[in-house]
């Protein structure tokens, strides 16, 4: 009996847990949103309601988000107000679906929340998808000539459009 993992399934396997951070990461982003659109701080340890999940030890909660204050975009391309209150470092890939969707969802929060939201792009162009490596550099082209936003709208929409396939 084979007891090896096949790479598709070691692949889908990936797939799902990086879709189920994707929607735990999405429902954290929004009720940080919904807490700045109430007029209350983010800043730890300043109000009791930042994390209502009884199940969290209120350290580890401080502690995690110690870090992610202090998380930098460095020479990431930057979307929105670079004064907004919330960054959101987006790790990617032109070619995968499921970053397809987090684009069309991080794109509806910077209509939503204009101000309140910046997102930093980040190159994360996996094996498995044979133009990925290319449109991530495409997309630095661009940037260099001030076009990369104009660039990863394109790639995505064209995602969209014709499949992970496109070119």
């Amino acid at each position: 009996m084979d007891t090896r993992i096949k790479p598709l399934a070691l692949l889908l396997v990936l797939v799902s847990v990086l879709l189920v951070v994707q929607v735990a990461l999405s429902a954290t982003i929004l009720r940080h949103l919904a807490r700045l659109e109430a007029g209350h701080s983010l800043e730890a340890g300043t109000d009791q309601a930042i994390n209502p999940e009884p199940s969290v030890p209120r350290s580890n909660s401080q502690e995690v988000f110690a870090y992610v204050k202090e998380a930098s975009v460095g020479d990431a391309f930057v979307r929105g107000d670079p004064s907004a209150p919330v960054t959101i470092i987006e790790f990617s890939d032109f070619q995968c679906p499921f970053c397809n969707q987090a684009y069309l969802i991080l794109k509806q929060l910077l209509q939503n929340y204009q101000g309140k939201i910046k997102l930093a792009y980040r190159h994360y162009p996996l094996a498995s998808h044979e133009y990925a490596y290319l449109a991530a550099l495409a997309a630095e082209a661009a940037g260099e000539q001030g076009k990369f936003w104009e660039m990863h709208d394109l790639l995505f929409e064209s995602v969209a459009k014709e499949g992970p396939t496109a070119r």
